[in-house]
C-alpha cells in the first residue's frame, strides 16, 4: 500500500455521477498520475514589430527596430490543479507571460 496516496475525495458532475475518484486501498486506478488530457485555457498572444531604415550617405545605413512580446499583456494561463487529493483541485493558479519590449539600433557601412 502506498502511504497518502489514498483517500476517498471524489469528484461527480450536476446529476450526482461520479466522475473521477480514487481508487480503493490496495488497488491502482487507470489515469495517469498528472491526468496528460487535461489542458488549460487556450492561449492568445499579439507580436508586433517595427522598423525603420534611413541612408545617412552613401556607403552608410541606420536602421532602428523595435519589437513587442505580448503587447497586449494578457496572462497565459497555466493547466488546472489535477490532484484530487488537493482543496486546489480543478483551480488554475498559476500564469505565465508579461510584455517584453525591445529596442535595436544598427548602423551598416
Amino acid at each position: 500500500m502506498l502511504p497518502g496516496r489514498f483517500t476517498n475525495q471524489v469528484v461527480v458532475d450536476g446529476s450526482g455521477n461520479i466522475v473521477l475518484q480514487n481508487p480503493e486501498p490496495g488497488r491502482t486506478g487507470n489515469t495517469a498520475l498528472n491526468l496528460p488530457g487535461v489542458k488549460g485555457p487556450g492561449t492568445l498572444g499579439l507580436d508586433m514589430a517595427l522598423s525603420k531604415k534611413v541612408r545617412i550617405n552613401e556607403k552608410l545605413m541606420f536602421n532602428l527596430r523595435g519589437d513587442a512580446i505580448n503587447i497586449l499583456n494578457k496572462p497565459q494561463w497555466d493547466i488546472p490543479n489535477t490532484n484530487i487529493n488537493s482543496a486546489m483541485f480543478g483551480r488554475i493558479t498559476t500564469a505565465k507571460g508579461s510584455r517584453t519590449i525591445l529596442l535595436n539600433a544598427r548602423i551598416d557601412f
